[in-house]
């Protein structure tokens, strides 16, 4: 093959004859092939036209023809599907050709990973299984629209992927070591903290609370006596039958405002211990075991037996 073939003109052709050589490929540049034909010790500079749909490497034995005193590339001599040119063997039904790695006209046979067929509007490509390229249409759960800042996503149903932008009822910032939440207005969620009025420590058995200054919420334990009943209706219970006075013994009513009624069941003991006893006042009545009252009588240092008889009848004194 290393001979310089010549073709005779077919019947009706130029009688120029057409020069066909073969060559190898030196150099392939981007406006043609750098050529070394056979026969000759190194490449040429010059560089040729070639056959612009055919892919040539550098070491392929090329057909080149003379045409117009040049010559022209015409395509790549060897054996059918040489590594590097045309489509690789293999394959089956569905593949495609794919880069095997990132050398030239490096390609091999590959499925191809379709997208799957059906889908609705707006729904998105997601994995089916573990499996590679197990795919399939899923409806996405986008968050809604809307909301405001400091809202959170919370469960506006109980429907999967129901949610909706929800306030968030936190708890105030601020407050002390003590304090409570309370209500600060009648409006939902409105609260502050507070200031705990608990009741005070201490405190002795049957004591109550009273206030101790007028300061708000200023109380304190005090003992219940007669000394804190103020103006008004009051029942007192005793636990004991037994008053027990103090050395100034117990004193009902005074000058200014009088004991009203008092009744007794047993003995009344007036004045012991050499006390004195003043009942009722000069315009006063007086009675005794249930007579009606009587004025105070009159009698003279020189009145009868009969007359003394008579006033202490007026009292019921006698009978």
């Amino acid at each position: 093959m290393d001979e310089l073939i010549v073709e005779t003109p077919e019947a009706g052709e130029s009688t120029e004859q057409i020069e066909i050589r073969l060559a190898t490929v030196a150099e392939v540049t981007n406006d043609g092939l750098r050529l070394q034909f056979d026969g000759s010790d190194a490449a040429t500079e010059k560089v040729y036209k070639c056959n612009a749909s055919c892919i040539f490497l550098v070491g392929d034995r090329v057909k080149v023809t003379k045409h117009s005193g040049t010559y022209l590339v015409d395509y790549v001599i060897g054996g059918p599907g040489e590594e590097g040119h045309g489509i690789p063997p293999g394959g089956s039904t569905g593949q495609v050709l794919g880069k095997q790695s990132a050398s030239d006209y490096a390609v091999m046979w590959l499925t191809p990973h379709y997208v799957p067929s059906g889908g609705t509007t707006g729904q998105v490509l997601g994995k089916s299984s573990g499996t590679d390229y197990d795919i399939m249409w899923l409806t996405p759960h986008y968050i809604p629209s809307g909301g405001s800042n400091g809202q959170v996503l919370a469960k506006s149903t109980s429907a999967d992927y129901s949610v909706a932008w929800t306030d968030v009822h936190s708890i105030p910032s601020g407050g002390t070591t003590g304090q409570v939440l309370a209500k600060s207005s009648n409006t939902n969620y409105a609260v502050s903290w507070a200031d705990v009025h608990g009741l005070p420590s201490g405190g002795g058995a049957g004591q109550v609370l009273a206030k101790s200054s007028a300061t708000n919420y200023a109380v304190s334990w005090v003992d219940v006596s007669a000394s804190k009943l103020k103006s008004g209706t009051y029942e007192v219970t005793l636990s004991t039958t037994v008053l027990t006075p103090s050395s100034n013994a117990i004193a009902l009513g005074s000058s200014t405002k009088p004991w009203g009624d008092l009744y007794a069941q047993g003995n009344v003991s007036l004045g012991a211990n050499y006390k004195s006893v003043s009942i009722g006042a000069l315009s006063s009545t007086l009675s005794f075991f249930g007579h009606t009252a009587a004025s105070r009588q009159t009698v003279s240092s020189t009145a009868t037996v009969a007359t003394l008889i008579t006033a202490l009848k007026a009292y019921g004194l006698i009978a």
